[in-house]
């Protein structure tokens, strides 16, 4: 007899794997029919109930209900009060952070203040640099410009002549400002290099002095009039543009722009105009030199 003919081989097999089991013991006749039957149909039972629990567990409605439960949990997790502990931590933290922003905040105000007490100081210190007086025939202290322009109002009380030279540090005459007899006050305006300058000023009366290298904020454009010497800036546009001059004064009458075009050079009353190419547009600076009433107009 072969092994899988024997009882022991079909048992192992009904254990191990029932189909062939069941084939073996009925073929071979194993054990008498009603056991076979029995064991039959509990095999048989086996295999529905293993098929039935697959299906259930298959079934679309047992994956939704588990999402179902997942979300639900999810959703108590996310709508979970917050402790007691956790809100006074948040609330600690909040405080600490705007007390932190208050800090930088203040600090940038205090820096910006100072900073600007600094500016502030500075300028009132070079105010003080360039603002000079005296009385008589006097060597004003020495002070400093930087390059580019220099604008120059004196004034004087006197009954004599008023003359101011403006020297280098070498002593050397960079430019007569100022030759007028009497009582005196005008503006003028000359181009400058940066260095170290001083005045000799001739005089028989008190005389002030105050500089600036500062565009002041009386800039005008089109028309201009005044009287006496003045420091005029004015706003152009480029290209072809006619200057017309007036001047009711006995004295000499000048203009001269940006210290280099001289635009009038007469004496006395005058009237006239003349065409000025401007090349850039911009604020330009005007040194009049008049003892009368005097207007100008570009267009």
């Amino acid at each position: 007899m072969k092994f899988y003919e024997k009882t022991w081989f079909t048992v192992l097999m009904l254990l191990l794997f029932f189909p062939v089991g069941l084939f073996l013991m009925w073929k071979y006749q194993k054990f008498n029919k009603g056991a076979r039957i029995i064991i039959s149909i509990f095999f048989g039972l086996l295999l529905v109930s293993n098929m039935f629990d697959e299906s259930e567990d298959n079934q679309p409605g047992t994956t939704a209900v588990k999402e179902e439960e997942t979300e639900t949990v999810d959703a108590e997790a996310e709508t979970a009060e917050p402790t007691a502990e956790e809100v006074a931590a948040a609330e600690q933290a909040a405080k600490e952070e705007q007390e932190k922003q208050e800090k930088a905040d203040a600090e940038a105000a205090k820096k910006a203040e100072e900073e600007e007490a600094a500016r502030k100081a500075a300028e009132e210190k070079r105010k003080e640099e360039l603002s000079l007086s005296g009385s008589g025939q006097q060597a004003s202290s020495k002070f400093t410009l930087e390059d580019g322009f220099v604008v120059i109002k004196s004034t004087h009380n006197g009954g004599s002549n008023f003359a101011m030279e403006l020297l280098d540090e070498n002593a050397n005459v960079v430019k007569l400002v100022t030759n007028e007899i009497g009582s005196y006050n005008g503006s003028q305006v000359f181009a400058i290099d940066a260095g170290t300058y001083q005045y000799n000023v001739t005089a028989d009366g008190a005389w002030t002095i105050e500089m600036s290298q500062e565009i002041p904020d009386e800039v005008v454009s089109g028309s201009a009039s005044g009287k006496g010497d003045t420091a005029l800036f004015m706003d152009l546009e480029d290209g072809a543009q006619t200057f017309s001059f007036t001047h009711d004064g006995q004295s000499n009458f000048a203009v001269q722009a940006n210290d280099s075009v001289l635009l009038v050079n007469e004496i006395g009353p005058y009237e006239g105009s003349q065409v000025q190419r401007v090349d850039d547009a911009g604020v330009y600076f005007f040194n009049i030199t008049a003892d009368g009433n005097w207007t100008i107009n570009v267009e």
